[in-house]
């Protein structure tokens, strides 16, 4: 079967873009020259806002061409990739000699050793890339062409003949995805398939690099419709997409790693310095007791007499709870049995998430500090009749 040529490509391809993929009024050409004369096979532009223009440049490659559509060596990126391997290569060096001190680096042997090291280091480096079918250190040169032509989007239009290795297509696929480079692949029969959106390079306006800029100009300035391209359609959606996949996992995050409602409060107040015997008393009357509707309270220890329930608030003020206190049950409502004095290591709670998150709390500081509790639950009670 005859190969696809050049010409029938860029042609089906540039028709593909104008009356399918596009769909807009604008201008179109084959073999538009740039002001440094560089030829591009396909040209497409579209009016934008403010008199701007919006450019889509085209290069076609048949089988004739396949060694533009292969992966080779660019030699500038191995040059670059060799100066920062060198340098941070001596860098290293540098801190060993630093370290080591500038007698033992004298050392013939020393210097020696280095030298191998950083001679298998930068072999060592460069046989890893080399093994590496998209390193950083390839490119393929039709892409590099495409380049050339400044454009919003650039379009790589190949033939369902122009490529039989299926590993050379595949790399070819991903240095198209990774440039942002539209993917077309044309049939014999002239159907087109299109493997994937370029990436759009902004609203910049491109036109003035294009001899016939006036006439162009002209031409796309009599149109006053807009409307944004699929690839800009796409970019917006995924825009919106990965803000709103950012607001979920941030979210979820500050969901679930919270901090408890009195670690805020209590973490940076714990003491150990407290003279306990010392302290002093507390005097807890009914009239001290103020509830404006049923509440939630933790009850760490229930006592007989306040002698030993002001003791239990002593120690935990010494453990960092300045809210604890103790109470008389008799002085509010509960269903509590007990009627004696209860020591609370915080103050009464209206919501119950609340006084869960302080009793997590609560236990977490016993346990770092070795300590116990008689009873530590939630008590609910209400104002005193």
């Amino acid at each position: 079967m005859e190969t696809l040529r050049e010409d029938f490509i860029c042609e089906k391809a540039l028709a593909y873009l104008w009356n399918r993929h596009y769909r807009r009024s604008g201008y179109y050409n084959f073999e538009e020259y740039t002001r440094d004369n560089k030829r591009a096979d396909g040209f497409l532009a579209f009016p934008q806002k403010r008199g701007k223009a919006y450019l889509v440049s085209l290069e076609a490659k048949s089988r004739n061409t396949i060694n533009n559509l292969v992966l080779h060596d660019d030699h500038d990126k191995i040059l670059e990739i060799s100066r920062w391997t060198v340098g941070l290569i001596l860098l290293i060096i540098g801190i060993f000699a630093y370290r080591e001190g500038v007698r033992q680096n004298l050392e013939p042997l020393w210097i020696s050793s280095l030298v191998a090291l950083a001679i298998f280091g930068i072999v060592l480096f460069f046989r890893f890339f080399k093994r590496l079918s998209l390193s950083i250190l390839k490119s393929v040169p039709a892409l590099q062409q495409l380049r050339q032509y400044p454009a919003n989007e650039s379009w790589l239009a190949i033939g369902s003949d122009s490529i039989v290795k299926r590993k050379v297509k595949q790399d070819l696929k991903r240095q198209c995805k990774k440039a942002g480079i539209g993917l077309l692949e044309v049939f014999p029969n002239g159907t087109v398939r299109r493997i994937f959106h370029p990436r759009p390079e902004g609203s910049k306006d491109y036109l003035n690099n294009y001899l016939e800029e006036s006439s162009i100009r002209q031409e796309i300035g009599t149109i006053s419709s807009f409307k944004a391209t699929p690839a800009q359609i796409s970019q917006t959606y995924r825009m919106y997409g990965n803000g709103f996949s950012f607001l979920i996992i941030f979210l979820l995050a500050s969901y679930l790693f919270r901090p408890d409602s009195n670690g805020r409060f209590y973490q940076n107040t714990l003491r150990s310095d407290v003279d306990v015997e010392n302290f002093g008393k507390l005097n807890i009357r009914c009239d001290d007791v103020n509830l404006f509707s049923e509440t939630f309270i933790i009850i760490d220890a229930v006592f007989e007499d306040v002698i030993s329930a002001e003791k239990r608030v002593t120690q935990l003020f010494g453990l960092g709870f300045t809210d604890a206190h103790h109470i008389h049950l008799s002085c509010v409502e509960t269903e509590f049995p007990e009627l004696n004095y209860c020591v609370m290591p915080f103050l009464p709670e209206r919501e119950i998430t609340v006084a869960e998150s302080q009793i997590k709390y609560f236990f977490k500081i016993l346990d770092d500090e070795k300590a116990s509790t008689d009873y530590g639950k939630i008590v609910q009670i209400w104002p005193k009749e």
